[in-house]
């Protein structure tokens, strides 16, 4: 790559799930200029990943309400607009910008379901853009749909989406590092020996997600729905380990006292790789139960109604998935 190349090139994320998917999309990703945005990534993150990638760089959120702070709103616009004065081509969090009289090639990298959430509403019709959300230069919804797409496919994606999408397999990848390359992921995201050691003491994992802070319910609905979730399945919490999901702020330690809980903020996605494995898998509508490829049962429940969510979700009746490796 060319010096104007990675200059014109910039990654724009606030995920780390995102951020390992690239990391393992892209073998020149140490190369790349990465700004960082939101308050997502912890400082001794960033400052993991900077030890790799040298051109690091970081921008408060730009997410502030134009009525309530118009000052702060303003200068930060401002510096957003400044990040990307040489940018060509954009990858990661792509359609919640907003860069005026200038092109740039969009490239998402997904992060959850709701990328592909997103997709289908792109095929179906739906649009990411009206003259009024341009105008008011609101930094909440989405300005430009992306060119293309970074994704695993845990989901289908529809033909008639016409956009590029590049398809990555986790595991394929991941094997393909040499074993410094494997510890230097590690180590950027924190993988300590005592992760490793809760993550292998039991054989029944439950996922959780942030529905409560993402505002999809109130914080005790969580807790009563996961409390019920356990109960009906059959499992007890002293068999359990809970992986928590980077953005939750619930301390299960306080509700389930006698599960082994996991909250450092680490992809599940890359646990999943290292060699250790579940009986049972249990999540609502995690796409990381796709990343496991053994022998495995995964109960993947949908939206329960005993969660109490406070808007109509789309329909996904639970199901129990006798995942067999091929």
């Amino acid at each position: 790559m060319n010096k104007r190349e990675s200059k014109s090139c910039l990654v724009y994320e606030n995920t780390m799930y995102s951020l390992f998917l690239y990391i393992l999309f892209d073998d020149k990703w140490k190369e790349k200029n990465y700004l960082f945005f939101g308050d997502r990534l912890s400082e001794s993150f960033i400052e993991n990943f900077s030890s790799s990638a040298k051109n690091v760089s970081f921008l408060n959120s730009s997410k502030f309400d134009l009525k309530k702070r118009p000052v702060r709103f303003y200068y930060n616009r401002f510096l957003e607009v400044w990040k990307f004065r040489n940018t060509e081509v954009a990858i990661g969090q792509v359609n919640t910008f907003y860069i005026p009289f200038k092109k740039i090639r969009r490239i998402a990298i997904e992060d959850g379901m709701g990328t592909y959430v997103e997709i289908r509403k792109l095929a179906n019709g739906g649009s990411c853009r009206n003259l009024k959300q341009i105008i008011s230069i609101k930094q909440s919804i989405l300005y430009h749909s992306p060119d293309e797409y970074i994704i695993t496919g845990s989901e289908d994606v529809p033909a008639s989406v016409n956009k590029g999408f590049h398809v990555v397999d986790l595991k394929k990848q991941w094997e393909q590092l040499e074993n410094v390359e494997k510890k230097e992921i590690q180590d950027i995201f924190s993988i300590t020996q005592s992760v490793l050691e809760r993550a292998m003491s039991r054989k029944i994992l439950l996922l959780t997600q942030c529905f409560s802070e993402d505002g999809f319910m109130e914080e005790k609905d969580k807790i009563t729905g996961y409390k019920k979730l356990i109960s009906n399945l059959g499992f007890d919490e002293n068999q359990i380990i809970i992986k928590t999901h980077p953005r939750e702020r619930t301390d299960y330690r306080l509700i389930f006292p006698n599960a082994c809980i996991i909250d450092e903020k680490v992809p599940f996605e890359l646990l999943s790789l290292l060699d250790i494995k579940y009986s049972d898998v249990i999540t609502l509508t995690s796409t990381s139960v796709y990343s496991l490829q053994y022998d495995l049962n995964i109960f993947f429940m949908g939206y329960l109604d005993y969660f109490n969510f406070n808007r109509d979700m789309p329909t996904l009746k639970p199901k129990i998935i006798q995942k067999l490796k091929s």
